[in-house]
């Protein structure tokens, strides 16, 4: 248990204290500001970070809904290391995480920091949200920004390659993981060109780079030349900004740096790799996306996902459209990226579907494993993401003939066909919903 004391820990990169819980089995520096933007612009290092120390208090988190107060000025990290580190004369591994939340909410916090105890080095981070931070104007062309979330996420990966050091970590030892929204992210770390070399293994749990994303509208010189678009709104309330979006939100392709769907722009990155997903992700998620359970079968209804799901309908439509919106955006989204990065000659290509359910639930909700793995409890997903992390392989037979893993209370990992026999009648929704 951590003490409630603070001592001072001296590090290389300040001149002055910051703080530590007395006692406890990791040293954290917390606030740490790794970039500043204004808003609607690319992120510029923070060159005199070390001038915010103490470090005692994590920075504020992006705007979202549900905050009293809103500051832009966001992006700050977070550093949690063994108190030993570095340990033997050597830095010890770095985990990054990237929080989820529907690229609407969420902040870098300290569930992740765990993994210290299994002798990495953690590193949390914000990065900007909802309309903040995806935005698209008709008055940029294909050249302008406007993922401005995803340029932040290479800024908290490029502050630890210049930084991870000075905290015991290993910045040539660097594993990026995260789920959801932070899945997504790592997706997108995965085929940015600016984070190349920037980071060693990626673990994507229920990213959705195969999910429709919408498209920058990038107007031709003609165009410009008749339609009247608003002014770009940058003196707009944040507070306006966020009540605006309702649902999830999403990256913009035909943008910089995001040119097409995410699955479509792995080239090999020299780095392992792990995707996968939860077998009942749409609990939630559904409604969170902004749909109804009608609404979302009259878009991708079809014969053959009614043959596919015959067990769920026979439940009620709310449990088939849950579980086809899972599989659809999280799960075959996750077999498509995993298979497009071993097609590419990516170094070590992983999928898993976790469904450990819990009593009288059609399946694995979405995240539900986090509690457990963030208490620091035992279990085989965790051991899998330690021992990937570590050494680059979880533990299971990489996706060759797209085998996954398939995780339950108490097994070992053993194979499972089940979404991938479905990938054709999911493959037809996906089309249908391109095609709205």
């Amino acid at each position: 248990m951590r003490k409630a004391l603070l001592a001072a820990v001296l590090i290389a990169s300040c001149s002055r204290a910051v703080a530590a819980p007395d006692g406890a089995s990791e040293t954290r520096w917390l606030g740490i500001p790794y970039a500043t933007a204004e808003r609607w612009e690319l992120p510029e290092p923070k060159a005199d970070w070390a001038d915010a120390a103490p470090f005692d208090a994590m920075g504020p988190a992006c705007p979202q809904r549900g905050q009293t107060v809103m500051v832009e000025d966001c992006l700050f990290l977070n550093v949690f290391a063994p108190e030993d580190a570095p340990k033997d004369g050597k830095d010890a591994p770095v985990m990054v995480w990237i929080h989820g939340g529907g690229f609407i909410q969420g902040s870098g916090g300290d569930g992740p920091a765990t993994f210290v105890d299994d002798g990495f080095v953690v590193v949390t981070f914000n990065y900007r949200l909802g309309q903040l931070g995806f935005h698209d104007w008709p008055g940029w062309d294909e050249d302008d920004p406007r993922n401005f979330g995803q340029a932040d996420m290479v800024a908290a990966l490029q502050w630890v390659q210049a930084n991870i050091e000075r905290f015991g970590g290993d910045a040539d030892n660097v594993t990026l993981m995260g789920h959801s929204a932070g899945g997504m992210g790592v997706q997108l770390m995965m085929v940015d060109e600016r984070a190349d070399g920037l980071f060693h293994r990626a673990w994507s749990h229920a990213g959705y780079g195969s999910w429709p994303f919408p498209k920058a509208y990038n107007p031709s010189d003609e165009e410009r030349t008749r339609i009247r678009y608003g002014a770009l709104r940058t003196d707009a309330a944040p507070e306006t900004l966020v009540s605006e979006l309702t649902a999830f939100h999403l990256p913009y392709i035909d943008a910089p740096h995001l040119r097409e769907q995410p699955v479509r722009m792995f080239t090999g990155r020299d780095v392992p790799f792990v995707a996968g997903a939860n077998s009942y992700d749409g609990a939630g998620t559904l409604q969170g996306a902004g749909f109804t359970v009608e609404g979302f079968l009259a878009r991708v209804d079809s014969p053959a996902l009614r043959a596919a799901y015959a067990d769920d309908f026979a439940v009620s439509d709310e449990q088939a459209a849950q579980r086809i919106f899972g599989d659809l955006r999280y799960g075959l989204s996750s077999q498509q990226a995993a298979d497009a990065h071993e097609r590419a000659g990516g170094e070590g290509s992983w999928l898993f579907l976790y469904d450990a359910t819990r009593r009288g639930a059609p399946g694995a909700f979405h995240g539900q494993q986090y509690d457990s793995v963030f208490s620091g409890e035992r279990s085989d997903f965790r051991d899998a993401m330690v021992s990937f992390a570590r050494d680059g392989d979880p533990g299971w037979p990489q996706i060759k003939a797209s085998r996954y893993a398939h995780f339950s209370p108490g097994l070992a990992a053993m194979d499972s066909q089940d979404l991938k026999a479905k990938a054709a009648a999911l493959e037809g929704a996906l089309e249908r919903l391109r095609d709205d």
